[in-house]
């Protein structure tokens, strides 16, 4: 199960710095800011291999938080 916590401008901020340092998506960064999956935090490059259906959806609810 996904827990999409509520953000702070420092989760936006380290987003931001993870798409410029790193390379990563910014909504990806952002997702892995606030995200959690069965109690696990996650990283950018798990959404990679993850369903689309699932990406699309947590991203929904992030920008929608």
């Amino acid at each position: 199960m996904a827990t999409v916590a509520p953000f702070k401008g420092r989760h936006i901020r380290l987003a931001r710095t993870m798409a410029r340092d790193a390379g990563h998506d910014f909504l990806f960064a952002l997702i892995a800011q606030t995200v959690t999956i069965d109690g696990r935090a996650i990283v950018p490059e798990d959404l990679d291999d993850m369903d689309g259906h699932d990406v699309v959806k947590l991203q929904a609810a992030v920008e929608g938080n």
